[in-house]
């Protein structure tokens, strides 16, 4: 059994990919099976998983940050680990669509279609997969009638010509008539006049959707409803403060997750993220990772704040957030948060007290994932709060170039402010050379931004 994390990943693809055709339907049971024949042990897939998670952070970050390449390299490198992950696939998937919206290789889009068609094999329900072959190949819009053939258009035009003739002799009955008692005698010519254009017909076709009003334009509240049954009681969430912009067709949807189940972690939540128009019918769905690996565990008593903008149907008035995924882990206390270094590369305000803290530090094939708190103990509500993370030696001499914090999880301008008394919780996850595992000692944050 190798010990060196590069020997591992090396002897595991090897051996996945000699597999009979582990993209048509790929059993997880399988791959475990594998693992036994090759001798791994669960700390052994334990550092597999991280390396998958590891490259799956880095495909998301690298498609909202607009590199389709880097995307692809990274899901394509978690897909070959993890073949059986359907979440990766989609990934893979997603990032090969955007790659194909860049560049226009038919190449891509072939690539994205093929993994997408296998997911609705094994899964017809899937949504998001759906959204995507509508990205892939936007659908035709839906005609309103064929055009006449020319065999019939003769016919078409006698009968305007009828219809016209019908309409000229009322109007000239109605203009003989003078019932009015109106002493107006210069009036404006009627809508229909023949020197006026033509006015709306006021019974539309029946083959036109019926009009709605026009709603009003500017921002607005945004209620969402939480549904999800039994399973997920002990799961409050908040959707206070999101709102809908009427004159973008956009949502800004801010959901505070608080977990009061008393003896479990959750690990992962998700589910969908349902837009509403008046009539209560769904006008739009995206898919929602409100807990993932990317983020710690929740523990018994603690809160996340999910924030993201969407783009809406105009139609939309309301929202509802349909929980489908959970998994937990037996936990009711989480560890220890141990003072971290932090320096503040701008003044820090006065009357501000911030506390940060690190809960646990993890090494995974080249990984380093840090779970952090950030705390605020003032009396002041944060809007912004911008983080860096330097990685050091003993000697605090840098061991990388520092990387930032997702300040969309910490703080960020149309986010809720961090209000006093909350804390929040982010995982960051850096993939460093092996090498530079044994001059690694500790990390420190710097502070950029505050407001």
């Amino acid at each position: 059994m190798p010990h060196d994390d590069d020997a591992l990943l090396a002897t595991w693809l090897g051996r996945v990919s000699r597999m009979p055709d582990p993209g048509a339907a790929p059993d997880e049971d399988d791959y475990k099976a594998v693992a036994l024949e090759l001798g791994l042990t669960q700390d052994d897939l334990a550092r597999i998983e991280a390396a998958v998670d590891a490259h799956q952070i880095r495909g998301r970050n690298s498609l909202a940050h607009g590199r389709p390449d880097d995307a692809v390299a990274a899901f394509a490198q978690a897909h070959a680990l993890a073949p059986w992950r359907r979440d990766i696939a989609h990934g893979l998937a997603e990032a090969y669509a955007a790659r194909f919206i860049a560049r226009g290789d038919h190449a891509d889009r072939d690539a994205a279609r093929a993994l997408v068609e296998a997911r609705l094999a094994r899964d017809p329900a899937h949504q998001a997969s759906y959204a995507l072959l509508n990205t892939l190949d936007p659908p035709a819009p839906a005609r309103r009638g064929s055009a006449p053939t020319r065999s019939g258009l003769p016919f078409v035009i006698a009968g305007l010509a009828v219809l016209l003739a019908i309409i000229g002799a009322l109007f000239l009955v109605t203009r003989g008539e003078d019932t009015s008692d109106d002493p107006i005698v210069d009036a404006p010519p009627a809508p229909n006049a023949p020197n006026a254009p033509p006015a709306a017909s006021p019974n539309p076709s029946s083959n036109a959707p019926p009009s709605s009003p026009a709603l009003p334009r500017g921002t607005v509240d945004l209620p969402i409803e939480t549904t999800g049954g039994d399973r997920y009681d002990g799961i409050e969430i908040d959707g206070a403060g999101s709102t809908l912009d009427r004159g973008l067709h956009t949502a800004r949807v801010t959901l505070r997750i608080r977990n009061t189940q008393p003896a479990q972690g959750l690990d992962a939540l998700a589910g969908t993220l349902e837009f509403l128009d008046d009539a209560g019918a769904v006008v739009a769905r995206e898919p929602l990772e409100l807990l993932n690996s990317a983020h710690p565990t929740l523990y018994p008593g603690e809160q996340h704040v999910f924030g993201r903008r969407f783009t809406v149907d105009p139609r939309a008035t309301r929202a509802r957030v349909a929980l489908t995924t959970l998994r937990q882990k037996s936990a009711t206390e989480p560890p220890p948060s141990e003072p971290i270094c932090v320096q503040w590369d701008v003044d820090r305000p006065e009357p501000l007290d911030l506390e940060f803290g690190l809960r646990a530090a993890r090494w995974n094939l080249g990984a380093l994932s840090l779970d952090l708190t950030v705390q605020n103990r003032g009396a002041n509500a944060i809007d912004t709060l911008k983080v860096r993370v330097e990685h050091r030696t003993a000697d605090d001499a840098p061991v990388v170039a520092g990387t930032v914090l997702d300040t969309k999880t910490v703080a960020a301008t149309w986010m809720p402010p961090f209000e006093p008394g909350e804390q929040r919780l982010v995982r960051h996850m850096r993939v460093l050379g092996l090498d530079d595992k044994p001059r690694y000692d500790h990390t420190c944050l710097h502070v950029t931004t505050i407001d």
